[in-house]
């Protein structure tokens, strides 16, 4: 009698929070006799670490501490083996791999057991896009507009409490926090006033493969005399599954991106316009 037991450990060899094609999993394989008598012809099979045609095999570490080849009464053997990570494996964000184990007893019977183990691969890739809600054509001083900002994950895993910041001049464009209600605009929380000229606000979660976005309002000043007022938003931070955040030491690895919106103001009324990029 014995059991099985297999863990899996992902060698991030870049320490960059991400999986990328060619790193490697490390599999450790711990086989324990359980029982009153010993176990012969020990036979690991694994089809996802052979059949990966990379010259992978799973190697025998340590424990047949009489070297007999038997797996005796009490003794732990120990079997390690190297996955190479595929495209596929990184587009599912996680490997199930499963390990079979056989043996003899004493009276020429074969015993079988087995055990499962997934690794979760995680890949961080958030884009943000900020776009422009009014009439292009409409935009002079004392006007409002109104702006969408979108977060798409394009990650493998969910991500959480996604902090977006939206910086703004001041003598550009003016926040008003009554006419940015969270109820009123959709967003998940209300837009916090940071330091003059920055707000934030949060969004609680974007599934794999999702999008999130909240809604913003600006003034323009009636006193405004230029022609363009530029508005970035980007992201300041986010979690991922399991609570860690980009801002810690030990969090996940990932490029914050940001976007702008410029907004042209023609001083002539009657010719108005707004450029996106």
């Amino acid at each position: 009698m014995f059991s099985v037991t297999k863990t899996g450990t992902f060698n991030d060899e870049n320490q960059d929070s991400n999986t990328q094609v060619g790193e490697t999993i490390t599999y450790n394989i711990s086989i324990i006799n359980t029982g009153s008598e010993p176990v012969s012809n020990i036979k690991v099979a694994d089809d996802l670490i052979t059949n990966q045609s990379l010259n992978n095999t799973i190697n025998y570490a340590s424990g047949d501490i009489n070297t007999n080849s038997i797996l005796d009464a009490g003794e732990t053997w120990i079997y390690s083996a190297t996955y190479n990570i595929t495209a596929q494996d990184i587009m599912v964000g996680e490997l199930e791999n499963h390990v079979i184990v056989t043996g003899m007893n004493p009276d020429g019977e074969e015993e079988m057991n087995d055990d499962f183990e997934t690794v979760d691969l995680p890949s961080y890739i958030i884009e943000i896009e900020k776009l422009v809600l009014n009439d292009p054509n409409s935009f002079a001083p004392g006007d409002q507009v109104d702006f969408i900002i979108q977060v798409t994950n394009r990650s493998n895993v969910a991500i959480n409490n996604v902090v977006i910041n939206d910086s703004y001049n001041a003598a550009e464009l003016t926040f008003d926090p009554s006419a940015n209600l969270a109820a009123d605009l959709g967003n998940d929380n209300e837009w916090i006033v940071s330091v003059p000229g920055s707000i934030s606000t949060i969004i609680d979660f974007i599934p794999s493969g999702g999008i999130g976005f909240v809604f913003v309002n600006f003034g323009i000043p009636r006193t405004f005399m230029g022609d363009a007022i530029k508005n970035i938003a980007s992201i300041n931070s986010f979690d991922d599954p399991e609570g860690n955040s980009t801002s810690d030491p030990n969090g996940p690895v990932a490029e914050l991106p940001e976007d702008e919106a410029d907004v042209i103001v023609d001083q002539d009324p009657a010719i108005f316009c707004v450029e996106q990029l």
